[in-house]
C-alpha cells in the first residue's frame, strides 16, 4: 500500500509493506502466529523531517534550527506565518501517521 498525502506545503509518502503470508519462511510464519506483526512501515516527506518521534516541546526549536541552516546557507529567509505553518503541519502529519499506523497494524 502506499498513500500520497498532501499537507499545505509539501507532500509526505507512507508506504506500507505486508508480506504475503504465502511467501514467509518458517520461524516468519511463526511469529506472526505468536502476534508478531510482520508489516514494514516507511515515511518519506518532501521537507527531510526525520525528527516525527520528537516531543513537543521540541518541534517549534527544530524547525527554527532548520530556518537557521537556510539562513546559513544564503537561502530566502522563512517569514513567521511559514513557519507557523510548517510547525502546525508537522503536528497534523505526525497525529494522521500514528492513526494510520494504528489502523494497518490491527488485525
Amino acid at each position: 500500500m502506499i498513500l500520497f498525502v498532501g499537507v499545505v506545503n509539501h507532500w509526505v509518502t507512507f508506504v506500507a509493506y505486508k508480506p504475503d503470508p504465502k511467501n514467509l519462511s518458517q520461524a516468519k510464519k511463526q511469529k506472526v502466529k505468536n502476534g508478531e506483526n510482520l508489516t514494514k512501515l516507511y515515511y518519506l516527506d518532501s521537507t527531510n523531517l526525520v525528527h516525527m518521534d520528537s516531543e513537543n516541546a521540541t518541534v517549534p526549536e527544530r524547525i527554527m534550527d532548520r530556518v537557521r541552516e537556510k539562513i546559513r546557507l544564503g537561502l530566502k529567509v522563512t517569514d513567521k506565518w511559514t513557519v507557523s505553518v510548517t510547525i502546525q503541519s508537522f503536528y497534523d502529519v505526525r497525529a494522521f501517521m500514528a492513526k494510520l499506523v494504528h489502523i494497518l497494524n490491527t488485525p
